[in-house]
């Protein structure tokens, strides 16, 4: 029960910037192709606003970690990095012989799953 409260402890500053932020991407989603001017652009970058705070949250629920939980994290985040760059340079290669390269999104979700990976690694070597 005391590591359920802890989790929503954590999770809790990102609740409102995830929500902001599925909102503006539902905006950006519905009003991308209606609009012609310059505001296209503005509209194209609206979730980035909250993208940020969400990644504030988490730069804030990391800071109430305590040491280890904070070293099994950054070691956690240093894998997903070197990870997904080992995968993204063996795609930029296959990129010479006509394989398909990723989006942004499917990047972004393989960086965010090696980081649980990473995590669950690092539970598991220090617990």
């Amino acid at each position: 029960m005391d590591n359920i409260k802890r989790s929503s402890k954590l999770i809790k500053p990102m609740l409102i910037p995830l929500g902001l932020y599925i909102g503006a991407l539902a905006i950006m989603v519905t009003w991308l192709d209606t609009v012609t001017s310059g505001w296209k652009y503005a509209i194209a970058l609206l979730p980035v606003l909250p993208a940020i705070f969400i990644v504030l949250g988490v730069i804030k629920a990391i800071n109430q970690l305590d040491e280890l939980e904070q070293k099994i994290m950054f070691e956690a985040a240093a894998f997903s990095l070197l990870v997904t760059t080992l995968g993204l340079m063996v795609f930029g290669f296959l990129k010479q012989v006509g394989v398909e390269q990723p989006t942004s999104p499917f990047i972004i979700l393989f960086m965010m799953v090696m980081w649980m990976v990473g995590k669950m690694r690092g539970n598991r070597k220090y617990k």
